[in-house]
C-alpha cells in the first residue's frame, strides 16, 4: 500500500522529456471509518514537468493509494518518468526509469512497482537480496544483476535450452573476470571474446571440439572423415613478416620462425607412389597408371620431381626409349633436367655418356627426351626434374614410348613429387 495521511502529503511524477504521458491513480479515503474510493485520470502530461498525480487527502483523513498507472504514449519519444511521494518536506523517489515509446509502469495493491515492455510483457529489472527464478528475461534497455558480488546461474542444465533475447548481439560485461564454465555437453555458439584491439578478450586454456588440455594453451580434437581439425583460410599475407605467424595466401602456406630469416614457405606437396610392380608398357602410356596425372592450376608456378624405375625388356637388336611430358596446354615456360643410368643398366658403365639431358625455357605443350640404344634386357633408372611456369594447362602426363619390339615394366618404389611454389622470392634477403 502506499498511504497518504497528512494535508501535505502528495505523489507527483516527473517527466524528463516533452513527450505525451498517459497517468491513472486509484485511491480508497478513510475518514474516522468512513469509506469513500476515489479516482484521477490526469489529463496528458506533454511537456517536461513535475505533476501532481494524486492529491493530498482532507484534514483527519487517510488517503490509500491502491493503483498507479504510467503509459508512454508517444510514438517516437523515450521518456525519464520519475515517480515521488512527499510529505511537504521530504521528497523521496519511489521509482524512476525511461520508457520507451508504448512501455509503461504499474503500481499494483501492494505498494510494488512493474515495468512493462511495449508488447505488455513485465521486465526484471533487479534481483537483490536471493535467488530470482525467471521464464524469460527480455529487454530492449541494460538490465542490471545485483549485487554485483553475488552469484548468478542461469539454468537449465543438461538438455534444456537457454535464450537471451534480443537474438542480436548479447553483451556480457563484467568489471572484472567473466568465467563461462559449461558442462562436457554444452556448447558456445558465434562466441566473441573481446573488442577490435589485441588483448582485450582471451581464453586460458582452449579446446575445440574437445575438452581443453592444461599441457596446451589451445587443444584442437582429432580429424574425421568431414571436419578438419583446423582450417586457415587463404587470404592476403601479412606486409611485414611476423615471428611466430602462420599464413596462407591461397597459393601456399607459410610459417615465420624470426623476422631476420623472414617469411618461410611450408612444404606442401602432392605425391603418386607405385606400391607394386606396373603392367608391361609396350606403346605409349602413362607411366604410373592411367589416372596419374600431375594437377595444375592456370598461371601457378610448379616444382616438380619425378624419379622412376623400371625393366627394359628388348627381344632382339638395339632399342630407344621416349620419354614424353605433355602439358594439356601451352605452358609460359619449362625447364627439364633429366638424368637416367647407362644404356647398360643399374651399376653398368655401358653407355656412361647417356647420362643427362636440359630442355630450357620451353613454351611447347609436348616434351621428348630420348635415351640411348639399349641392347640388353636390364634394370633401369631416370629422373626428371621440372621447373614449370603454367599457362592455362590442367594437367601434366607423364608417358614413356618403348621403341617397337621392346616393353617397359614400371617398378614399385618409383613416384612422382609435385610442389606448388609462390609467383615471386620467399624471405628476407641481404645485401
Amino acid at each position: 500500500m502506499l498511504l497518504l495521511t497528512s494535508t501535505s502529503d502528495l505523489v507527483t511524477i516527473t517527466t524528463g522529456s516533452a513527450g505525451t504521458v498517459l497517468v491513472h491513480t486509484s485511491w480508497v479515503d478513510n475518514a474516522s471509518g468512513t469509506i469513500t474510493p476515489g479516482r484521477t485520470d490526469t489529463p496528458s502530461i506533454t511537456t517536461a514537468t513535475t505533476t501532481t498525480i494524486v492529491a493530498a487527502p482532507a484534514a483527519s483523513t487517510q488517503r490509500n493509494v491502491k493503483k498507479i498507472s504510467v503509459f508512454n504514449s508517444s510514438a517516437t519519444v523515450s521518456n525519464l518518468i520519475t515517480i515521488t511521494h512527499t510529505d511537504g518536506t521530504n521528497p523521496i523517489t519511489l521509482f524512476s526509469a525511461t520508457l520507451a515509446p508504448s512501455e509503461s509502469v504499474e503500481m499494483a495493491d501492494s505498494g510494488n512497482f512493474q515495468y512493462f515492455d511495449a508488447t505488455g510483457k513485465p521486465y526484471q529489472t533487479t534481483v537483490s537480496g536471493g535467488a530470482g527464478a525467471f521464464t524469460t528475461l527480455t529487454a530492449s534497455s541494460t538490465v542490471t544483476l545485483s549485487p554485483a558480488s553475488a552469484n548468478v546461474t542461469i539454468s537449465p542444465t543438461g538438455t534444456g535450452t537457454v535464450t537471451i533475447s534480443p537474438a542480436s548481439t548479447v553483451a556480457i560485461s563484467p568489471t572484472g573476470a567473466l568465467t563461462i564454465n559449461p558442462t562436457a555437453a554444452s556448447t558456445l555458439n558465434n562466441l566473441s571474446v573481446g573488442a577490435t584491439t589485441p588483448s582485450t578478450g582471451r581464453f586460458t586454456f582452449l579446446g575445440a571440439g574437445v575438452a581443453s588440455s592444461t599441457s596446451s594453451y589451445v587443444t584442437a580434437a582429432a580429424g574425421t572423415a568431414t571436419v578438419a581439425p583446423m582450417v586457415v583460410t587463404g587470404g592476403t599475407n601479412l606486409t611485414t613478416a611476423a615471428a611466430g605467424a602462420f599464413e596462407n595466401d591461397a597459393i601456399c602456406p607459410y610459417f615465420t620462425t624470426n623476422t631476420t630469416d623472414g617469411r618461410a614457405i611450408i612444404s606442401a606437396i602432392q605425391q603418386f607412389r607405385l606400391t607394386a610392380n606396373g603392367t608391361a608398357i609396350s606403346t605409349v602410356n602413362n607411366f604410373f597408371g592411367t589416372t596419374s596425372n600431375i594437377s595444375l592450376v592456370s598461371g601457378a608456378y610448379y616444382e616438380i620431381d619425378i624419379e622412376m624405375y623400371f625393366t627394359w625388356t628388348y627381344s632382339t637388336g638395339t632399342g630407344i626409349l621416349t620419354w614424353n611430358f605433355t602439358n594439356s596446354a601451352a605452358p609460359t615456360s619449362m625447364n627439364i633436367h633429366g638424368e637416367w643410368t647407362p644404356v647398360g643398366g643399374i651399376n653398368s658403365t655401358t653407355g656412361a655418356s647417356n647420362l643427362c639431358v636440359d630442355i630450357v625455357n620451353s613454351t611447347s605443350a609436348a616434351q621428348t627426351l630420348t635415351t640411348g640404344a639399349m641392347t640388353t634386357t636390364n634394370t633401369q633408372y631416370a629422373r626428371f626434374r621440372i621447373f614449370l611456369h603454367n599457362g592455362t594447362g590442367t594437367s601434366l602426363k607423364i608417358q614413356v614410348t618403348p621403341i617397337t619390339g621392346s616393353t617397359v615394366t614400371p617398378l614399385a618404389g618409383s613416384r612422382w613429387t609435385s610442389r606448388r611454389i609462390p609467383t615471386g622470392n620467399t624471405g628476407t634477403f641481404a645485401t
